[in-house]
């Protein structure tokens, strides 16, 4: 693993579509705060990153489950930096991190298997949902805003197939 950290947070703006600021810790729909990223995968033509929570609210009730997030950039310029997330999860995305959250990954996972090696990753292919790891170069540290779904379109739109 790279040793890449994730931090999780989410904007309420309305409003605005350009203001993605970071206004809140976590996120709007589950309580991860930060986590380790094992990748970004794309599956159905979305993209999703994959992270191991490794910090929660709830005395870390979520810590080493599966995180997925459906991504997208905001701006090419800080792309490897700064990921904007759908705050509403898909039915894909809560499937795969339902798949992948089991105490066998996370023990394949502590083992020094990559996600891609799991016996749940390969469960995720039966049920036809093949995620494909990108070539996309993350920084040490990346945050990730999640954004309302009309927000998320608007960029997602913008920058689709951009995500490489």
């Amino acid at each position: 693993m790279d040793n890449k950290i994730v931090s999780f947070g989410y904007n309420t703006e309305q409003s605005n579509f350009g203001f993605t600021a970071w206004e809140s810790t976590g996120t709007k729909y589950n309580f991860n705060i930060e986590g380790n990223v094992l990748g970004i995968f794309s599956s159905n033509n979305h993209y999703y990153l994959l992270s191991q929570v490794t910090s929660s609210f709830g005395d870390d009730c979520m810590v080493g489950t599966i995180d997925t997030r459906e991504v997208t950039i905001e701006n090419p310029e800080n792309a490897s930096y700064i990921l904007l997330s759908n705050n509403e999860p898909s039915v894909e995305s809560m499937t795969i991190s339902k798949i992948l959250s089991t105490t066998k990954t996370k023990q394949e996972l502590a083992n020094g298997m990559s996600i891609e090696q799991t016996t749940a990753f390969q469960q995720l292919a039966k049920l036809g949902i093949e995620l494909v790891k990108q070539d996309f170069e993350l920084s040490e540290k990346v945050t990730v805003c999640g954004i309302e779904n009309e927000h998320f379109k608007s960029f997602q739109e913008k920058y689709i197939g951009r995500a490489k």
